[in-house]
């Protein structure tokens, strides 16, 4: 499924009323521990719970996708990795004061809270959101979980390959509007040095005003430092990637293999840095290339990129050996050609010979 789709539903429906389905979200919460310090990655769980779906029953539904709002400010976290037994991420759109995420379930991977199909989910939606800390400052900030979606599909239905067009039709969707809370109390640890140091008098001297006159010329001089931290493009060689500024995980296919990627990235602001990790070892790194772009200013941004072997593909040693193979059969077949070429002729010539012989037989009968 293509990551606008999520969005997409996620907006589509807010704006059209739905169905009363035997189905419903119960109930929604999230948690993470209540203290964090800066500079440091913590994770935030989030439950889903859904009401009246029977995973042994195959003509109920079971549920394809959840998209959610989390409600923070992005200049105090970044969201790194969305992960889940089942769940996918697909889709991560950020806007001003909150991030949109959207998630599907693995086809294939199968779990106790697997549908009767053996594709659907029939169970609660558990997931866990990696953080980093990015500010600096000790605060008590809030995580809201506001508006979430749960996207059920017909399990006679799940194995037929819908077009994006007609799964819109065919999924039905159950919401509700959680507003549910945490609270994180971020604490400074250089805090205490800070003020030790700035609890230090210092002396006075008769160049005391001179000093002031430099502080204050080169305060004047200082610019404000960009707070810029997105890419302007992402370019992968041999592949096409679909690149939008606000946009935070890719999905790309791979052949078996390609273990590395030569990626070329460009920042909105020359003055950005950058770092790409994981595109270098693919399978090291579970197929996860992470792009970390760092504004003027210390903000961080992060760019994900999954890749996914292609299930149909061949690598070049199997396609050397299928290759060989080939070209064996084609000789072998043609050496069994010429092989029945030859006896077949063969059987020609003696038959030819045995007919010319009887006739000279009648002739020298008809003589006598």
């Amino acid at each position: 499924m293509s990551k606008n789709i999520f969005l997409f539903l996620f907006l589509l429906l807010l704006l059209i009323p739905l169905p009363v389905l035997a189905s419903s979200i119960s109930s929604v919460s999230i948690s993470s521990p209540n203290t964090i310090t800066t500079d440091s990655e913590f994770a935030l769980t989030i439950n889903v719970n859904v009401a009246g779906i029977d995973k042994n029953d195959p003509n109920s539904q079971g549920i394809a996708l959840v998209v959610y709002e989390l409600v923070f400010n992005p200049n105090d976290f970044i969201i790194t990795n969305v992960v889940g037994e089942a769940w996918d991420t697909k889709y991560q759109f950020d806007s001003a004061n909150a991030t949109f995420v959207g998630t599907s379930v693995i086809n294939g991977k199968t779990n106790s809270n697997t549908c009767a199909d053996g594709i659907l989910y029939c169970g609660n939606y558990s997931v866990t959101v990696h953080l980093k800390t990015m500010t600096k400052e000790s605060k008590v900030v809030t995580f809201t979980i506001k508006d979430v979606a749960v996207g059920l599909f017909d399990m006679l239905d799940s194995n037929i390959d819908y077009t994006e067009e007609e799964l819109i039709k065919k999924a039905n969707l159950i919401t509700t509007t959680a507003n549910e809370s945490q609270v994180i109390s971020i604490k400074n640890n250089n805090t205490n040095n800070n003020s030790q140091q700035n609890s230090v008098s210092t002396p006075s001297n008769k160049d005391d005003s001179n000093k002031g006159v430099d502080n204050n010329q080169n305060s004047s001089t200082n610019t404000t430092k960009s707070n810029n931290k997105n890419l302007k493009s992402i370019e992968i060689e041999g592949y096409t990637l679909d690149f939008k500024t606000e946009k935070k995980f890719y999905d790309l296919e791979i052949a078996k293999d390609v273990n590395s990627l030569n990626i070329k990235v460009v920042p909105e602001d020359s003055r950005a840095t950058y770092k790409i990790i994981g595109n270098d070892d693919l399978k090291a790194n579970d197929y996860r290339v992470s792009i970390e772009v760092t504004s003027e200013a210390g903000n961080q941004s992060i760019y994900v990129i999954k890749a996914k072997v292609k299930s149909d593909t061949l690598t070049k040693e199997d396609q050397n050996k299928k290759s060989f193979n080939f070209q064996i059969s084609k000789k072998f077949l043609l050496m069994i050609a010429l092989i029945c070429a030859f006896l077949i002729g063969i059987f020609i010539i003696i038959k030819i010979i045995i007919h010319k012989k009887d006739r000279r037989l009648e002739k020298d009968l008809d003589q006598l």
